[in-house]
């Protein structure tokens, strides 16, 4: 028994673990969904549902819901985090 508390107590520390590429910095899902990692979850909201577009907020937030009167672009202009969701 110890040694499965030891495993587990261990996976706490990979955080992300759960979330494969997912980043906190997110993506957007067709529809503009938004998705996103956080503490090892994979979260997601309809940014749609809300009369939003699923934006690029920066690099400080990332990929985020916001009205589409506020600006934002559609991607990450440094390409470094793409719009697309990864695959796994």
């Amino acid at each position: 028994a110890d040694a499965d508390a030891d495993a587990d107590a261990d996976a706490d520390d990979d955080d992300g673990v759960d979330c494969g590429s997912l980043t906190f910095e997110g993506c957007c899902a067709p529809g503009d969904v938004l998705v996103y990692c956080l503490e090892g979850s994979i979260n997601h909201i309809d940014c749609a549902d809300i009369a939003q577009d699923c934006v690029w907020m920066g690099d400080e937030y990332g990929y985020a819901c916001a009205p589409d009167t506020m600006g934002f672009p559609e991607s990450d202009p440094s390409g470094d985090f793409p719009r697309e969701c990864p695959s796994d």
